[in-house]
């Protein structure tokens, strides 16, 4: 199977994970609140009502992660939420114990 699925655009992604087989949906969504043009909010308030967030865990990138941004991801449904910037051994590790979770 592919190991990886790069979609730079919010509406992209929902149509793309709403369409997916049920047995071929990610384990594991990195969704970036800070790329322009794409809405992670949006995205991610959207994986809970399309019954998504039951498949799939949701990590959560920004740099505007403020205490009321770490809130709202989590109220969302993300599994995590990590700050950016951030090493790549630490995105790793976070990646590894939702996916062991």
């Amino acid at each position: 199977g592919q190991l990886a699925q790069v979609l730079t655009e919010g509406h992209e992604a929902l149509r793309h994970l709403t369409t997916c087989p049920a047995d071929a949906l990610p384990k594991i969504v990195l969704i970036d609140l800070d790329v322009g043009g794409a809405d992670g909010r949006a995205l991610l308030g959207a994986l809970g009502p399309a019954g998504l967030l039951a498949h799939m865990k949701v990590l959560v990138m920004s740099s505007r992660a403020a205490e009321n941004d770490i809130r709202l991801a989590l109220d969302l449904g993300a599994a995590d939420v990590i700050r950016k910037p951030f090493p790549i051994t630490l995105l790793l590790h976070r990646i590894h114990r939702q996916l062991a979770a």
